[in-house]
């Protein structure tokens, strides 16, 4: 039997509701394990617009070599973030160790910050990340995957599945929820 695939995702008070729920709701239903990691709380999160999530714990219980992914939703949670030394810790061996990175909306300027976007194509919220591409919805390049806003969250949790399981499986996943297929079967770049 094979070791379950494992997708972090990074929640702090204030994170965007969309570009966290829709990713999680996607990597379930195409088999991905998926942990919700608190970042200064524990217990219940609550998101930019008062939806209260449990998690299933606290980033310092997180290290890179215990996930495939780990994934950034953006919001006003992203400020803080950008300022707690574990966050760069794990983002940083993240990357190091080859781990595919997801980050939405303002949270491509954690990877910014660490020096982690050069020689990528990538996209974020408008006006937040110097260089990005603001065009696409969802761009990856090597082992990052960037949304550019809430409604890139499906796409961008699609993108995500088809990196870890396969196109087959995040093709099917996009059918039962009526997303259009060639969002889990071409590269988005």
């Amino acid at each position: 039997m094979g070791v379950a695939l494992v997708a972090v995702v990074l929640l702090s008070d204030g994170f965007e509701e969309v570009e966290a729920i829709v990713p999680v709701d996607i990597l379930r239903r195409a088999g991905v394990t998926v942990q919700l990691v608190a970042v200064g709380g524990d217990g219940t999160i609550s998101g930019a617009h008062g939806i209260a999530v449990a998690v299933d714990g606290c980033i310092g219980e997180c290290a890179a070599e215990s996930f495939a992914a780990l994934i950034i939703p953006g919001g006003r949670a992203v400020a803080a973030l950008r300022k707690s030394e574990e966050v760069r810790r794990l983002v940083v061996g993240a990357f190091s160790a080859k781990k595919l990175i997801g980050a939405i909306c303002a949270a491509p300027t954690i990877l910014m910050d660490n020096d982690l976007l050069a020689g990528h194509r990538f996209t974020a919220y408008p006006g937040c990340v110097t260089g990005a591409d603001e065009s696409k919805s969802t761009i990856e390049s090597g082992q990052i995957v960037t949304g550019r806003d809430p409604g890139a969250a499906a796409q961008f949790g699609l993108t995500i599945a088809r990196r870890l399981v396969g196109a087959e499986t995040a093709a099917s996943v996009a059918s039962t929820m009526g997303y259009p297929q060639q969002w889990a079967t071409a590269p988005n770049e």
